[in-house]
């Protein structure tokens, strides 16, 4: 609050002090005080203050100070979109799962096609993904990137628009129809565009966070409602005839001595046979199976190992661990399964055993 009513003290020593000489002076019904060093200091500070209350300056009554003794404000430089996407993805990495994170960087990086700006309105599509994919991911900084990603990563960290340019109509709309195209510009699927929606509008309520957007400027664009079909096309589901003729020929995959087929035919039945999720399949243990010699079995699913790539996952490998989907991560789900699958995983776990983690 700025102020013309201001009154100032004389100064006064308070002796014993490390700064003995102080000025006291109110501005509104804020009392104010300085210490000095000197009663020099003290004086020339006094007549700076006498001097712009004659000359008709605004005082501030939360610094005390009159227009001319404060300190301009410096106005901060938009955040451009390749940074935000990148401080984004740094704040999400560490808590999010693997999976998650292949949707962050995927959703960002589709958004950058239509935040370019410059020279990077010259790149190719592909160059782009691949740069902005090695960017975003979190990374030692003495890692280098790869030498032909370099020149790409240069003129996207400056060719892009600011985050703030998002709250434009045009643009909005813009990345929003970006979000539904394939790489080759081709209109993706409805679950994919659904999917990079959603990481998008998390990120830009992130965006608000930082003060950089006054609201999300996707929920302006109207989308195109498509209504949902779960109806299942009985053509095109397995039949236990086909099942088992599909079974056989996975065991015939790759060379007889390698036995690359013959281990891939118990998971495969597992998934028809159990209808799991095929990261429930992956992180099944031995300790899960309840496979007795006759009759209908039981499996116990408690872990999931999704598969999402060496460079989501903090181990390095390819599958992750988590529990299972939309669940508490102690929650187990019991699956009765028939004598044949028994059967088939008896057979395996006699002939290939388990990993040494079971």
């Amino acid at each position: 609050m700025l102020t013309h009513d201001v009154v100032v003290w004389s100064i006064r020593n308070r002796k014993g002090r490390t700064k003995p000489y102080q000025l006291r002076w109110k501005v509104g019904t804020e009392p104010k005080s300085k210490a000095f060093l000197t009663k020099a200091l003290a004086d020339n500070f006094r007549a700076d203050l006498l001097k712009a209350a004659k000359k008709g300056e605004l005082f501030d009554t939360e610094t005390g100070l009159p227009s001319s003794m404060l300190a301009p404000e410096v106005e901060k430089p938009p955040m451009s979109w390749y940074d935000f996407a990148a401080k984004y993805t740094a704040i999400r990495w560490p808590g999010a799962a693997a999976k998650t994170r292949e949707s962050i960087v995927d959703s960002l990086t589709v958004a950058t096609f239509a935040m370019l700006d410059g020279d990077a309105l010259d790149l190719p599509r592909k160059e782009i993904r691949a740069a902005m994919q090695w960017a975003l991911i979190p990374r030692e900084e003495s890692e280098a990137a790869p030498v032909e990603l370099v020149s790409t990563m240069r003129i996207l960290r400056k060719s892009t628009l600011p985050l703030a340019d998002m709250a434009d109509p045009i643009v909005a709309r813009r990345v929003s129809e970006a979000l539904g195209l394939t790489l080759e510009r081709r209109t993706a699927a409805t679950d994919t565009t659904a999917r990079r929606r959603r990481g998008l509008n998390t990120a830009l309520e992130y965006g608000i966070d930082l003060g950089e957007l006054k609201e999300n400027p996707l929920k302006r664009i109207k989308q195109k409602k498509i209504a949902k079909d779960d109806a299942v096309d009985r053509r095109a589901v397995v039949n236990p005839e086909q099942a088992r003729e599909l079974l056989a020929a996975v065991s015939y995959i790759g060379s007889w001595h390698r036995a690359r087929g013959r281990r891939l035919v118990a998971f495969y039945a597992t998934l028809y046979f159990a209808g799991v999720r095929p990261a429930e399949a992956v992180g099944l243990r031995q300790d899960d199976c309840d496979l007795p010699e006759e009759g209908w079995g039981l499996l116990t699913l408690a872990k999931t190992r999704p598969s999402s790539g060496k460079q989501w996952t903090d181990t390095g490998t390819v599958h992750d661990l988590r529990g299972l989907k939309q669940r508490d991560t102690r929650a187990v789900r019991e699956v009765p399964i028939p004598p044949a699958l028994v059967d088939m995983l008896r057979a395996h776990l006699e002939e290939f055993g388990t990993a040494p983690d079971g």
